[in-house]
């Protein structure tokens, strides 16, 4: 057990450094938010997260604005898979999706290195919002660890990459992933359900955090997340929710403008979680 838990921690070190050199890479964050396509730009597999998705609100679906919640996948030849995934969040406040800047691009950087990454699209304002948004994340968390052994991953080295509002959603991943959350009924719960949520690693590329401070948190991910519902501010800023148990990773580079408590959140992962740098 000791020596699986040494390999499993250097390959989670490895990721993170992969995780360095993608925030170290030419684009910069206004580069990466900017690159936005209403056109699917890579012809590889998307599946969806449920056979029958629950709560579906009717709307005109678009590559940017699903109705349903979908998975893309890039998986690398199953001689050069290195056993590890990345789950990629892409931001865009809650109201849309920046891909392919901040899925279909990200995803290619990992497959050149042979690991597997999985863009979701997920549901978000003005049609869906919590818990729906973060449902949709844990589940494509679960989907991927239900199927590791088809998509060539080993479960305990799958991680989750999200920048912007994504990179909220990643950290609510990393710290509220014992929450219990499943949709409402009639849904009925299955296998994948039963399987963990918790990520590996995370990666944060200039992430949204603190929804609980008027100064310093971005509105307008709190509102499409949030309805403005108070309640709801405290119990969705990952920062007030870092465990020991919260799992190892890389906090990247910041907006301009940093969205409250980035610095705060990496400072509390380094005390408290292990494995975690600021890039």
């Amino acid at each position: 057990p000791m020596r699986r838990k040494w390999i499993v921690g250097s390959w989670i070190l490895l990721i993170a450094a992969s995780g360095s050199a993608l925030f170290g890479h030419s684009r910069t964050a206004a580069a990466m938010q900017a690159a936005v396509s209403a056109t699917r730009v890579d012809d590889v597999p998307r599946i969806k997260l449920c056979d029958t998705t629950p709560d579906v609100v009717a709307g005109r679906e678009t590559e940017l604005d699903p109705t349903e919640p979908t998975l893309d996948l890039y998986i690398p030849p199953s001689d050069r898979a290195t056993g590890a995934g990345v789950l990629i969040l892409p931001g865009g406040g809650y109201q849309m999706l920046t891909v392919p800047g901040e899925g279909a691009d990200p995803a290619r950087f990992f497959l050149s290195r042979n690991v597997a990454a999985f863009v979701l699209r997920y549901r978000h304002g003005p049609r869906y919002h919590y818990p729906t948004t973060l449902l949709d994340a844990q589940r494509a968390l679960r989907l991927i660890r239900a199927r590791a052994q088809e998509y060539r991953v080993d479960p305990a080295k799958l991680g989750v990459l999200g920048g912007s509002a994504g990179g909220h959603l990643a950290a609510m991943l990393a710290t509220l992933y014992d929450n219990m959350l499943l949709p409402e009924p009639p849904y009925v719960p299955d296998a994948t359900d039963g399987v963990s949520a918790r990520p590996s690693f995370v990666l944060l590329l200039y992430p949204v955090i603190d929804l609980s401070d008027d100064a310093v948190t971005h509105r307008g991910s709190r509102t499409n997340l949030t309805q403005d519902t108070p309640i709801l501010y405290d119990a969705l800023s990952p920062q007030k929710h870092v465990t020991r148990d919260t799992p190892p990773g890389v906090h990247g580079p910041r907006h301009k403008r940093p969205f409250g408590a980035g610095e705060e959140f990496a400072a509390l992962l380094r005390g408290v979680s292990q494995g975690w740098s600021a890039c």
